[in-house]
């Protein structure tokens, strides 16, 4: 789960930067930087990954130092020292506080958005192997190819969500049935990957791209710049360090939430202070940043902890009971994500593209039950007789809920505005939509509904 998404993404950021980052690279910094959070990190939990978002800034990057002649690396390590210089800023006057005022409501919008993002990412490439290879391509189409690119990415995610669902199922014994749905993911990808490198190998299918002349760290080049391009750094620095805030604090909270029954307190500044030694390590040695993710951390808690089913009125639900808080997981899986250099490009090249993009859609898929934004959503096609009877259901009015939900509705679209318009220059400002959202909801929301009622459906999820 941490591996193909450093790979996908390492694919992306070699199309969108002319090769200055690529899969080796993005591997490299993930299973380093991993390690190092594991060690020093004060919720070890917690997964960092480099994102989307973080993907459009590295092209951001790379367009403006072509257009004013700078040295890509130069200008890569300004951002992210500047970046990481605010971090340690936030670190230490504690402005991770500000988050006890971010409830569910915005918790759960931004964790929908990277459903949403992450399902994007899967289409998007899809849609344009068939406009180019299926559609308006005259005598030189290759439906075949498109076809299979269709076949391996939907095969990938319905497989592996079988698979994850697998737990529930009373086919074979518990053992085995917890095994399938540890590893869906992986079962998943070499299934698929067999087939369509094995099984229908004479279909065209191009690996990823791989250049073995590129060096694997770049020393930035920090002198190679003027004065005036160090300002400008700054600038890009500072708002992508609002979006490691949100995105690491988000991360973070819902890690630590209440319903996660953890026994070690939380360390939002600590994490925070890391993230930024991290960052800079990135930024001078020419690596792409990471960060707390989502659904990753979260789905890392769930894959440590002991369930139980709760019968409620005749409905399951499966609570936490406790979780194994240890730092081995996250540093032996770094360790093998750093050893996995080795098979780069021989054999990772034989997982079909195809494939790696079906991991963005099985994450979004995996990361929606649980949500309750996501529960009330599919309220609005559910029969009120037949509606599940979650607690919030039972201490709050349909029509409040279907309000509620409505007005997050509109909220997660403003988030899509920014993270999905055509234009670069306007997705850089999505970390302040996300922060809008926090006002917004106590300004607007918290007098638009009684607070009886915002208390079951948006409780806070930070622990204070």
């Amino acid at each position: 789960a941490c591996i193909l998404p450093a790979i996908a993404f390492g694919v992306l950021n070699h199309t969108q930067t002319n090769g200055n980052m690529d899969v080796r690279k993005t591997i490299l910094a993930q299973g380093i930087g991993g390690i190092i959070f594991a060690l020093f990190g004060g919720q070890p939990l917690i997964v960092l990954l480099t994102t989307a978002r973080i993907a459009l800034y590295m092209k951001v990057i790379y367009t403006i130092s072509v257009q004013s002649g700078f040295n890509f690396y130069a200008l890569y390590g300004w951002v992210g020292f500047w970046t990481a210089f605010f971090l340690v800023v936030y670190s230490l006057t504690e402005a991770s506080v500000l988050m006890k005022f971010s409830t569910r409501f915005s918790e759960e919008t931004f964790g929908f958005f990277i459903s949403i993002a992450f399902a994007f990412d899967a289409i998007k490439p899809l849609f344009e192997e068939f406009l180019h290879s299926f559609y308006g391509c005259g005598d030189d189409c290759h439906r075949d190819a498109s076809m299979l690119f269709l076949f391996l990415l939907i095969g990938t995610v319905l497989l592996g969500y079988w698979l994850w669902n697998f737990k529930s199922s009373p086919l074979l014994n518990p053992t085995l049935r917890e095994f399938l749905s540890a590893y869906s993911l992986p079962i998943s990808v070499l299934i698929m990957t067999i087939v369509g490198s094995g099984i229908l190998y004479p279909v065209e299918d191009e690996p990823f791209v791989f250049d073995e002349e590129r060096h694997l760290i770049n020393i930035a080049p920090l002198t190679e710049i003027p004065i005036w391009g160090i300002f400008v750094a700054a600038g890009l620095g500072f708002i992508l360090s609002l979006l490691f805030f949100m995105d690491q604090n988000i991360s973070s909270a819902m890690v630590n939430a209440p319903d996660n029954h953890l026994k070690k307190g939380h360390a939002y500044h600590l994490d925070m202070y890391v993230v930024a030694i991290i960052t800079a390590w990135t930024s001078y040695c020419g690596l792409p940043w990471i960060h707390a993710a989502l659904p990753h951390s979260p789905l890392h808690v769930r894959a440590q902890a002991d369930l139980e089913n709760i019968y409620i009125d005749g409905a399951v639900e499966q609570r936490i009971v406790r979780v194994r808080e240890t730092r081995l997981t996250g540093l032996f899986s770094h360790a093998l994500i750093v050893v996995s250099l080795l098979a780069v490009p021989t054999p990772m090249q034989v997982i079909p593209v195809p494939v790696l993009y079906g991991v963005f859609l099985y994450l979004s898929v995996t990361a929606l039950p649980g949500n309750q934004f996501w529960q009330r959503l599919l309220l609005f096609i559910t029969q009120k007789s037949n509606y599940e009877p979650y607690s919030f259901i039972r201490r709050v009015p349909s029509n409040v809920i279907h309000a509620f939900t409505f007005i997050q509705v509109l909220c997660l679209l403003f988030l899509c505005f920014f993270g999905f318009i055509p234009v670069d220059y306007i997705q850089m400002f999505l970390p302040v939509a996300i922060i809008v959202l926090i006002p917004f909801r106590h300004l607007v929301i918290g007098k638009l509904f009684p607070k009886r009622y915002l208390d079951a459906l948006d409780p806070r999820m930070m622990s204070h």
